[in-house]
């Protein structure tokens, strides 16, 4: 169930987890933070307006052609209070949930990634050559697929086996039957 359905107030886990649906799209849109892109820290949503001084209206325009499930995609423009380009205008989008049931939240922030970089060359790591995203994503494959340019669709059936696996060797374990 999410936040409204089972009518429990939400409190915030952190600043930077003002509302259910931040949680709803992290472990998608967290990703950014390996990036040379604002997560939108500093701003009244994060991990929803993601963007950069270099970005303009072709990424939201990109991202809602995807058509991808439970969320679309504004053009939007914010400044960051603190973090990644504090101070500065950034373009970018506010991922907005359509249907929270439906959100797959690593595939939007993989496809959100891959069209930052086919789009954008100043899209970059934050410094450190990609190290972050092998933190974030367990292993250095991730960063190195988007690096060669791969589709979306190719990163994410890279660790499909593996989530697969996980998942039948942890089903006995579970207590609630929820999605993968």
């Amino acid at each position: 169930m999410t936040g409204p359905d089972n009518r429990a107030a939400w409190i915030l886990p952190s600043p930077n987890m003002p509302t259910p649906e931040t949680a709803t799209l992290y472990p998608g849109t967290a990703l950014f933070e390996a990036t040379n892109m604002s997560e939108g820290r500093g701003t009244t949503r994060p991990f929803e307006l993601i963007g950069a001084p270099y970005v303009d209206y072709r990424w939201a325009e990109a991202l809602n052609s995807k058509g991808l499930a439970g969320v679309t995609f504004r053009e939007a423009y914010f400044q960051p209070t603190l973090s990644k380009n504090q101070g500065l205008i950034c373009g970018g989008v506010q991922v907005h949930i359509t249907d929270a049931a439906r959100v797959e939240a690593l595939e939007v922030g993989t496809h959100m990634l891959v069209e930052a970089k086919r789009l954008y060359p100043g899209f970059g790591w934050r410094g450190d050559g990609g190290r972050w995203m092998g933190l974030l994503s367990g292993s250095a494959r991730f960063a190195e697929q988007l690096d060669a340019g791969a589709g979306a669709k190719t990163i994410m059936d890279s660790w499909r086996s593996e989530l697969d696996q996980f998942v039948r060797d942890t089903r006995e374990y579970l207590l609630y039957n929820g999605k993968r």
